[in-house]
């Protein structure tokens, strides 16, 4: 975890995986190992406070080695895991419900716009959504399918208007960036411009739905026009992997993860001279 230190703390041993963080609480956070492996910590993560929270996994059913964990963006404690079924839960963990796809898929990406929906992507192509009833997690429900036989990467979806999504892919020779305006009913295919190469993760400026960047297997690039056009953004980035993406919105700094070459940051707009409060 990073604190604010120039080192990072070490706070758990194993093959790390994916994590997340409690908006409501940010003392709650959450990390994985290999497959389907969440834990738990209140106190913000250090090292030894973590709990094992896995759902009951049955026997035979399988996921990515590092499958895909997301926290709700927003509000509340929603959670989710995915495998070949989808894992969620209201309460960070305590307990699950499991959520199987219409017909056999295996999770790659998730992304939790609020504490009542969660959208998920599989290695196929498909896109998936699930809604809160009040009551219970309704079953998957499949939206159009931007791009068949390929593996989404990473998907977002704007919290405040879920008309407005965005959805990325590793597999090459075809789109790999696409956006939906009607809740996934139709995509556009918003690749043009970017290099052949895959797309690993897509963010976008809470201000701004038009200013979106995406990240690749070298780079990342921004687009100030819903992806119509591409601009390099990978100014002093080494040449390295970049496997996700975090915009923060208040310090409007956007942060890459790259492989082997840790996190680096960028303030969107030049740094702050004076706070933006949330």
């Amino acid at each position: 975890r990073w604190t604010g230190s120039s080192t990072w703390e070490h706070v758990a041993d194993g093959d790390g995986g994916d994590c997340g963080v409690n908006r409501t609480n940010p003392n709650t956070v959450f990390h994985t190992y290999y497959n389907m492996s969440p834990e738990r910590s209140t106190t913000g993560g250090g090292w030894g406070s973590w709990t094992w929270i896995a759902p009951p996994i049955p026997s035979g059913e399988g996921s990515l080695f590092y499958p895909p964990f997301e926290a709700s963006a927003t509000n509340g404690d929603t959670i989710a895991i995915g495998g070949d079924r989808v894992y969620v839960s209201r309460n960070n963990g305590t307990s699950w419900t499991a959520l199987a796809f219409p017909s056999a898929s295996r999770s790659s990406a998730m992304y939790i716009p609020n504490a009542d929906t969660v959208f998920v992507g599989t290695t196929g192509g498909g896109v998936f959504r699930t809604r809160w009833s009040g009551t219970a997690w309704g079953a998957l429900t499949a939206l159009t399918t931007p791009r068949a036989s390929a593996v989404v990467s990473d998907l977002h979806v704007n919290p405040n208007n879920q008309q407005q999504i965005w959805a990325t892919y590793r597999t090459v020779g075809g789109g790999r960036v696409f956006r939906s305006t009607d809740g996934g009913a139709t995509w556009v295919d918003r690749t043009a411009g970017l290099p052949g190469i895959p797309i690993n993760a897509v963010d976008v400026d809470t201000a701004n739905a038009n200013r979106v960047w995406v990240a690749a297997d070298l780079g990342v690039y921004q687009s100030f026009d819903a992806g119509a056009t591409w601009s390099d953004f990978s100014s002093s980035l080494p040449n390295a992997f970049v496997g996700d993406l975090v915009f923060h919105p208040h310090a409007r700094v956007l942060r890459a993860g790259l492989r082997n070459r840790g996190v680096w940051e960028i303030p969107v707009d030049g740094w702050q001279t004076q706070p933006v409060c949330g």
